[in-house]
Order: C-alpha cells, then sequence, then structure tokens
C-alpha cells in the first residue's frame, strides 16, 4: 500500500527480550504498492536470544524480531609452557601477588570478561584468574592475577581452561629460608 512519497529516517527504537540494541528505519521513498522499509540495527546485545523491536510506520504497527548469537572467545591454541609469570617465583609460606602471561594463537577478535578463579594444585594456597580483555585477530597474550600464599615448596599448577582449549600453567615455588 506504498503510496510512492519520500519519508525521513525514524527515531531510533530500544529492543526489548534481547536488550542493548536500537533500530532506526532509515530516510527514503515508498514504492507505489508494496516494497520494504531499512532498519539500521547498532548497539551491543546483552545476551543471545531474540531482539524485538515494536516498528510503527505510516500509521501501522508489526514486531520486527533479530536473532542474535553472542560471540564467545575462543583461540586455536593456548601456550602456557612458553607463558612468564612477574615475579617469577612464589616462597612457601609467603603471601604471592603476581601476573603471568599466556601466549595464544588463532584468536578471533572478540572481548570476554574476567574468568573464575583457579585454584591451584601440586602446591595449594594460590589462585589464578584470567583478567577481562579483547582478544587480537590472531595471536596474543592472556593476563592472569595470581594470589594466595602457597603451602609448601614445589610447582603450582593451574588448569587454564579459555576460548576451547586447555593447558597448564606451572609457577615454582621455592623454600622458604631461614
Amino acid at each position: 500500500g506504498g503510496n510512492g512519497a519520500a519519508y525521513g529516517a525514524g527515531s531510533p527504537t530500544a529492543s526489548t527480550g534481547v536488550t542493548g540494541l536500537t533500530a532506526t528505519i532509515q530516510a527514503g521513498t515508498l514504492a507505489n504498492g508494496a516494497g520494504n522499509l531499512s532498519l539500521n540495527i547498532t548497539g551491543t546485545a546483552t545476551t543471545s536470544g531474540t531482539a524485538n523491536f515494536a516498528i510503527s510506520f505510516g500509521g501501522q504497527t508489526c514486531t520486527y524480531s533479530l536473532t542474535v548469537d553472542v560471540l564467545n572467545a575462543t583461540v586455536a591454541n593456548l601456550d602456557c609452557a612458553a607463558g612468564t609469570a612477574s615475579p617469577a617465583t612464589a616462597t612457601e609460606n609467603t603471601a604471592y601477588t603476581g601476573t603471568a602471561t599466556i601466549l595464544y594463537t588463532g584468536g578471533n577478535g572478540v572481548a570476554y570478561g574476567a574468568g573464575s578463579p583457579t585454584a591451584s594444585t601440586g602446591v595449594t594456597g594460590l589462585t589464578a584468574t584470567i583478567q577481562a580483555g579483547t582478544l587480537a585477530n590472531g595471536a596474543g597474550n592472556l593476563s592472569l592475577n595470581i594470589t594466595g600464599t602457597p603451602t609448601t615448596s614445589g610447582t603450582a599448577n593451574f588448569a587454564i581452561n579459555f576460548g576451547g582449549q586447555t593447558c597448564t600453567f606451572s609457577l615454582t615455588v621455592d623454600v622458604l629460608s631461614a
């Protein structure tokens, strides 16, 4: 039922269901008879699911629905063995606060949140937490915060599970000298 008239851009319409997106009807000219409206959808979806937009145009209303798949951070490989810690070693029965860097390849450029703390095995008493960041497209580094007090000397191991890959990061724990 278009009448061939030109029209301006519409007002932004916020999404419901999956929030964080906005749809705006783009300016154009109606066809005589049947035609299409173009929507510009922008923003960052908060979750996966269906984003719904209540569209009102020319005295008519409808709901446009868009399926949203939130991208998950993925990597092709984690290289814990090439990772480094600073300070490089911990000392038994002494509080440790440090950072570790784990190399990855095949990153997909997606932002990710901080991970859950991972408890050490072998030497217990430490936890490692992946810090929030954005993957590079290709190779890059993950940053971990390591904190706690190691209970003995030896090797503290952290099972890292990220982006569909796993590896074990190890931190040497020295004997407390008298």
